[in-house]
């Protein structure tokens, strides 16, 4: 995983739950109005080691409840499942912020028990999605809202 930051604590990220977020560089949207444009690009600029991260988290178990997963876009890191096994193997609740575009992977992290919570950016309205984010990805989005419907999951 290519960490670019992390917030320690937070009580708003994830719904009920004291928690952290952690947010991995990279994303494959580039939209205008983003708040983490600075970790946009994979592996440019500084990170954070999953071994620090890690590291933290095994310090906080007790203490805080649940690990957000944001960023960038965190399904475009290869070892995402591997990362929130290690979550789970802490206790952790997982939340995952993502932009819904890779339906099939956030539905079998869901199928497989790595996620509590998922929050999907709907970024714009169907028809202005590449002004909005330089690709058209309304119709993914559609998708993984269907597949997170069918699995009765926990979703926003």
């Amino acid at each position: 995983m290519i960490f670019g930051g992390i917030q320690k604590t937070s009580t708003i990220d994830f719904p009920g739950v004291l928690s952290c977020v952690v947010f991995v560089r990279g994303c494959d949207m580039n939209c205008f109005y983003c708040h983490n444009r600075e970790i946009i690009a994979g592996s440019a600029g500084e990170f954070l080691p999953e071994t620090e991260i890690l590291a933290f988290l095994e310090k906080r178990r007790g203490l805080l409840d649940g690990v957000v997963v944001s960023g960038g876009e965190p399904t475009l890191q290869p070892d995402l499942a591997g990362f929130l096994q290690k979550l789970r193997v802490m206790s952790y609740r997982i939340k995952l912020d993502t932009n819904g575009q890779r339906p099939e992977l956030t539905e079998s992290l869901w199928r497989e028990g790595l996620l509590d919570y998922v929050a999907m950016d709907v970024k714009a309205l169907p028809r202005d999605y590449v002004s909005v984010c330089g690709a058209d990805g309304f119709a993914k989005v559609k998708d993984t809202i269907a597949r997170l419907s069918a699995l009765e999951a926990k979703f926003e």
